[in-house]
């Protein structure tokens, strides 16, 4: 009888930890679900960069365009000309900070 009790215990211990590493692979699971679903996004906006590079207008009215905003979001932002003490001239996005210096 002593065998039995014992097995039963064992058996109980063994089903409570599998019943916790349930839990917890199942949160690893949704964790990598989610992380799928945000690598797959990122990867089909990547993908569009060819067809937004070829719609990307440099100047649109008098301002020049942001392309790391058009080519990487759709998304059109004017690069603003920045004061430098070099004569190179300067413009730096307000959405995403690129930078870009025009040397002369």
């Amino acid at each position: 009888m002593a065998a039995q009790h014992e097995i039963t215990k064992e058996a109980n211990e063994i089903t409570r930890n599998l019943q916790k590493k349930a839990e917890r692979l199942h949160e690893d699971y949704l964790a990598a679900e989610s992380h799928a679903a945000y690598l797959k996004a990122e990867r089909d906006k990547a993908a569009l960069a060819p067809k937004r590079r070829a719609n990307f207008q440099i100047k649109i009215r008098a301002d020049y365009q942001c392309p790391q905003c058009w080519i990487a979001d759709e998304r059109r932002s004017v690069l603003t000309p920045i004061p430098s003490d070099t004569p190179d001239d300067i413009f730096r996005c307000s959405v995403c900070h690129l930078v870009i210096i025009d040397p002369h």
